[in-house]
Formats: C-alpha cells, sequence, structure tokens
C-alpha cells in the first residue's frame, strides 16, 4: 500500500467519525486529495460527497413513508417495519426534542422520558446543529395544530 493509500484511509477514517460539520469539511478535503492523487476515479469522489446513510435504499423507505396518508396506515407500516422497543426509542427521541424546543430543563426530561443525560444532550445538538430535520417537524406539527386549534374556535 502507497503512502498515498495510507493516507486516504486515515483521512477517511478520522472524517467520517467526527462530527457533522467535521465530515462535511472532511468529506471536501478527502475530494481534494482524492481527485489530486486519483483523477481517474470519478464514481468514487460521488461516492464521498454523500453522507454515510444516504443511499437508494435510504431514499426508497423515505418515499415509502411519504406515500402514507394518515396515522392508522403510519402505525401500520411503522409496527411491521420496526420492534416495538424501538418504536418506543423513536417515541421518546421525538418527545426529547419537542420537550427540548420548549426549554425544559433536562432533569425533567430525564425523568420524564427515561432518557440519559447523553441522549438527550446528542438530540438537542441535532436539535440544534443537526441538519433541520427536528425543527422542520416541530414547525410543521405546530403550524398544523395551530391551524386545527384556529379552525375549532371558529366553528
Amino acid at each position: 500500500m502507497s503512502l498515498a493509500e495510507r493516507w486516504f484511509g486515515f483521512l477517511q477514517q478520522y472524517c467520517t467519525l467526527r462530527v457533522p460539520a467535521c465530515r462535511q469539511a472532511g468529506v471536501h478535503t478527502l475530494q481534494i486529495f482524492y481527485s489530486l492523487t486519483y483523477p481517474n476515479h470519478f464514481s468514487i469522489l460521488k461516492c464521498m460527497k454523500q453522507e454515510m446513510w444516504a443511499s437508494p435504499e435510504t431514499d426508497n423507505l423515505f418515499s415509502a413513508i411519504l406515500s402514507l396518508k394518515n396515522l392508522d396506515e403510519s402505525r401500520r407500516f411503522f409496527r411491521d417495519l420496526l420492534t416495538e422497543p424501538e418504536l418506543a426509542e423513536f417515541a421518546n427521541r421525538w418527545k426529547v426534542a419537542q420537550l427540548l424546543s420548549q426549554k425544559t430543563p433536562y432533569s425533567q426530561i430525564e425523568k420524564e422520558t427515561r432518557m440519559s443525560s447523553t441522549t438527550i444532550a446528542r438530540i438537542s445538538k441535532w436539535l440544534t446543529n443537526g441538519m433541520g430535520g427536528y425543527t422542520l417537524a416541530l414547525n410543521k406539527l405546530n403550524h398544523h395544530h395551530h391551524q386545527s386549534t384556529s379552525f375549532e374556535e371558529d366553528s
């Protein structure tokens, strides 16, 4: 293995184990390094641009989720897809995100959800510095709830 290949391997491992912002910067560094070292390997550069979890399989899963029409369909799909403990874990994480967005103290969140302070901190990090998914869903849910409440008041 050449020195360049060893260096590339080290950079790849180092960058993919870091937080998302560093990982993105690391991927950029890897792209430059790899394009200078191996200019004919465009397919590898394309793969490196994506997050590790982004794939045709995950996109297919997200499309399946988007095709669901209501709460009953969602319940049935997710119950088939996930185990009961996995569903409970996801629901708890979502509850933590909601409580954090309401500025609930960590100690109260720990008591209410039985999640560890480490998990709560991780969710908080993704809520403030993630890809914006938690905030997007919270805003949509709050907007939908506000519209439902307004409609009920108008009736």
